[in-house]
């Protein structure tokens, strides 16, 4: 009944300005609680959310099929409310990505002289270098300065080439070069030998820009061929050649189109952007299913008369974890750039606090920003947001030079991938922050298009909040005090780094209490192998461990507590945020190692089993 309820305010809103605008007026009313005239609203986000992140969707990853799936409802949505389509196809604007590489016809592997079959007795490895290789080996034997020859698995056994497969032969791809190996021809050394097509279908990764020679694997059968029980120089010449391969991605793209002179785009990332800790795919119901819907019913909003100074463009982008590939191919379009006067990014903003916290990317990017921003934030709280902990859409428009703000509800403490689903959303604080949005768009607008500002202008939560007048109580007569019993909030609090931090009582889990980066004991995570990372901790090179638990895996692998990780398998580590990222990524008996740098500033290579 509800639902039906909320067609029918849909077509009113079609139909009659009036009511149009009597309904924006309600929901833009600064009265931030649920009230009646707040319910459609909420519902609305309510519906979005829970559609957008059912099983069926498969989280929305790119490339799969509830990918595809769910371009389809987010197309009939933009229908639904009225847009005009602004796609290659109806909605839908395709841009190609690369998915990795596969050897052509024109790879060679010689071994005296005589061919090999590509695919069938070698196959080279995409994601490593692209280099000719011309090496006399004896099998057996290796050398610094040559190609290699040695054993896929090492261990004799009936041996399974399979996802868990891929980090150790990076690893030992990694060793080979590091000990000077010019290229890696590995032999499949198991019992009853493997199919190198099985072998391919896992082999096709991006690039791996750390591995810098090329590497092979050669059948049992060519193997047995051409190199076993061979105890004197063999002349070995390999030449790999590959193509891209690449899959379809979607931006879905509608517009109102008001006759002006630009346009503002509206933008959120739709395909989700994390797995969870045991790889399983996750549905993203505040990553990022909140800012779509939250999009869906801005592009209700903004038909309103009062902000037909613009054109608005609604895109839901995706690729974003692969290069920003979905705003990178909008901004591609000819002639959009000129055209675009400013730019809204909303990514999760699901999780408002009990301090109702709103986090603003990009308010420095045009000088009229801030002073837009606080006009109309006397009935809210505004902050400085930090680094989303991924590359994101709007990071992109910056990169051109367009004014563009970012809103969130403070992704980086408040994003838990394993309870990212609809349970956990605050809707009212979804239809908060969606009337925030609409009132600084109309505040941005009144000051006319903003300029691009190519200097950094360094903004603040004072530049962006309106300071609460504290009103003088008169003194009270003694009485028995009693506990205030503080409301339940929706969803767990969201520190701020921009906020200084309390000075902690102590040093706690063994952290030097003259570290500045230190936040107490509640920033610090645990992971798997039970060592302390403080989750707050910006600081670049390295995750530090400020704590380690003992007894544990971690304190028996050699770990200490001042350790700073450097490096997960192939995969860097830049800061705190980008290790515990990182380590949710491996599964329950995988291996890898970790390179470290101790106290002494020697670094020493770990190896993990999960």
């Amino acid at each position: 009944m509800q639902y039906k309820k909320l067609i029918t305010a849909a077509m009113l809103l079609a139909v009659s300005p009036t009511s149009h605008g009597q309904l924006l007026k309600n929901i833009l009313s600064t009265n931030k609680s649920a009230a009646p005239n707040n319910e459609p609203l909420i519902q609305a986000l309510r519906n979005d959310v829970s559609e957008l992140s059912q099983d069926k969707y498969t989280g929305r990853l790119i490339g799969t099929p509830g990918y595809n799936n769910v371009t389809a409802h987010i197309e009939k949505r933009m229908s639904e409310i009225g847009l005009t389509r602004y796609g290659t196809i109806g909605y839908k604007s395709v841009f190609k990505y690369v998915t990795g590489r596969s050897a052509t016809v024109e790879s060679r592997f010689l071994v005296n002289n005589k061919n090999v079959v590509i695919n069938t007795d070698v196959l080279p490895l995409p994601f490593c270098a692209n280099d000719d290789n011309n090496s006399y080996i004896i099998p057996g034997t290796i050398a610094n300065y040559t190609a290699w020859l040695t054993p896929l698995f090492d261990l004799p056994g009936n041996h399974e080439f399979n996802e868990k497969s891929i980090q150790p032969l990076i690893k030992k791809i990694m060793n080979a070069q590091d000990r000077g190996a010019t290229a890696l021809y590995l032999y499949d050394d198991s019992n009853n030998g493997i199919d190198l097509k099985t072998i391919k279908s896992y082999s096709n990764l991006p690039i791996n820009r750390e591995i810098t020679i090329p590497v092979w694997i050669i059948s049992k059968s060519a193997y047995n061929d051409y190199f076993k029980g061979v105890d004197y120089f063999t002349p070995v010449f390999s030449s790999p050649k590959f193509r891209n391969d690449f899959k379809e991605g979607y931006n879905i793209a509608g517009t109102i189109n008001n006759n002006a002179a630009s346009t503002i785009v509206i933008m959120a990332d739709y395909d989700q952007l994390y797995a969870g800790n045991k790889g399983e795919v996750l549905n993203g119901a505040n990553d990022n299913a909140s800012g779509v819907a939250t999009l869906l019913q801005l592009a209700s909003l903004l038909k309103a008369p009062e902000y037909k100074q613009y054109n608005y463009a609604f895109v839901a982008f995706s690729g974003s974890q692969m290069g920003t590939l979905g705003a990178q191919s909008f901004l591609n379009i000819p002639n959009i750039k000129s055209k675009i006067a400013y730019a809204i990014d909303i990514t999760a903003v699901g999780k408002l606090n009990e301090r109702s916290e709103i986090y603003i990317n990009g308010a420095g990017t045009a000088a009229t920003f801030a002073p837009a921003i606080k006009g109309i934030s006397a009935e809210y709280n505004p902050k400085v947001g930090e680094d989303y902990p991924h590359t994101a859409s709007y990071t992109k428009f910056i990169e051109e030079q367009i004014p563009t703000l970012s809103f969130s509800t403070g992704y980086n403490q408040q994003f838990i991938a394993e309870t990212d689903k609809v349970s956990g959303i605050n809707f009212a604080g979804m239809a908060t922050v969606t009337r925030y949005i609409m009132s600084v768009i109309g505040s941005v607008n009144k000051t006319g298009a903003p300029s691009y500002s190519s200097q950094t202008i360094a903004v603040t939560d004072k530049d962006l909040s309106v300071e609460k007048a504290v009103v003088a109580s008169e003194p009270a007569t003694k009485a028995p005090v009693r506990p205030v019993q503080k409301p339940a909030a929706t969803t767990p609090p969201v520190a701020s780094a921009k906020k200084p931090a309390k000075k902690p009582s102590g040093p706690k889990n063994n952290a030097p209490i003259t570290d500045p980066n230190y936040r107490g004991a509640k920033s610090i995570v645990k992971d798997v192998l039970g060592l302390g990372i403080n989750e707050l901790d910006a600081r670049e090179g390295g995750a530090y461990i400020y704590s380690i638990d003992t007894p544990g895996k971690g304190s028996e692998l050699g770990f200490k507590e001042g350790d700073v990780v450097l490096q997960i398998g192939s995969i860097p580590v830049f800061n705190a945020k980008s290790y515990l990222i990182t380590i949710q990524k491996f599964k329950s008996g995988e291996r890898t190692y970790f390179k470290v740098k101790k106290s002494d500033g020697q670094t020493a290579m770990i190896n993990v089993d999960f």
